[in-house]
């Protein structure tokens, strides 16, 4: 029973290992082609973090076999950072505020915004002046 667990485990670690690779590749394959890759696109997150519950897993058994998800997530690190951004503000408050603490003008000069709506220069003649165009 302990061995049908086992590659029971192996083979869904396998599985998601191709489907993780294959929804990297998705951003370069054009869904005109082939319209399924675009679902293993929309899935990402999913299969990433199912990847991870597999290391994980591994690691409690302490089984080599975490190498097969930890492989598959660093083939696709560029995706993965520009999907999973950690926010590191906590490291660099100080700066942070220095850079976006408004400086409040001790003088009146305000910016004063004027719109002109132009009703789309009366292209469907919805102004009954002739001259509205002009």
């Amino acid at each position: 029973m302990k061995r049908l667990v086992y590659r029971f485990a192996l083979y869904f670690n396998i599985l998601l290992a191709i489907l993780l690779v294959l929804s990297h590749l998705s951003i370069f394959i054009s869904p005109e082609k082939i319209w399924h890759f675009a679902f293993l696109g929309l899935i990402y997150p999913y299969i990433l973090a199912t990847n991870v519950f597999m290391i994980l897993f591994w690691l409690l058994f302490r089984k080599k076999e975490l190498f097969i998800s930890l492989i598959a997530i660093v083939t696709g690190w560029n995706i993965l950072t520009s999907v999973v951004q950690p926010n590191f503000k906590f490291l660099k408050e100080k700066e942070i505020k220095e850079k976006y603490v408004r400086n409040y003008r001790t003088d009146n000069q305000i910016i004063k915004v004027l719109t002109y709506n132009v009703r789309a220069f009366n292209i469907y003649n919805w102004a009954r002046f002739k001259g509205a165009k002009d």
